[in-house]
């Protein structure tokens, strides 16, 4: 890895390097609604949620945070392009835990809650090194690197153009 410093050893190209060039690419599902509040008969577990009846990311307070706004459209992404074979490619190459995708009850550690994770660093271009503002893992350098190149490729192939902002 070659460091910026100029005291680390001459070799590839920064994996951050390359996230924060890619940054603007993170492709974004085609159907997204915002509401304020929570969805009926919904048991809300924090302050957004995707519901994918509705396609709506329903949020508490006067205003949707960035980051949990990134994470819950992960969640729609994965709802609405995912198929069963992306989320087991998915799975594997964030090295997820092993299961169902999205279990029934408490899935805080699901590979869904991971995906949506690793969506909202992808998305946020988030220094892995220096930063741990995520919920449910702390995706290492290289597979954020190796997931947002999964993510560009397959909005390629699905004609995906929107892009997150």
């Amino acid at each position: 890895m070659r460091e910026l410093s100029g005291r680390g050893t001459l070799g590839t190209v920064n994996a951050l390097t390359i996230l924060a060039a890619s940054a603007a690419l993170i492709p974004t599902p085609p159907v997204l609604k915002y509401q304020r509040g929570q969805p009926e008969g919904v048991n809300p577990l924090g302050v957004a949620c995707y519901e994918p009846a509705t396609d709506t990311i329903y949020f508490d307070g006067p205003m949707l945070h960035r980051s949990v706004r990134a994470h819950e459209t992960g969640h729609a992404f994965d709802d609405q392009i995912l198929t069963a074979g992306d989320r087991v490619y998915f799975q594997r190459l964030m090295h997820a835990p092993a299961g169902p995708w999205d279990p029934e009850g408490d899935g805080t550690n699901s590979p869904s809650e991971w995906f949506a994770e690793y969506y909202a660093a992808a998305a946020m271009n988030h220094d892995p090194r220096v930063e741990a503002n995520v919920a449910y893992v702390q995706p290492g350098p290289k597979r954020l690197v190796r997931f947002r190149k999964a993510l560009v490729r397959l909005a390629a192939r699905r004609g995906i153009t929107d892009t997150f902002e």
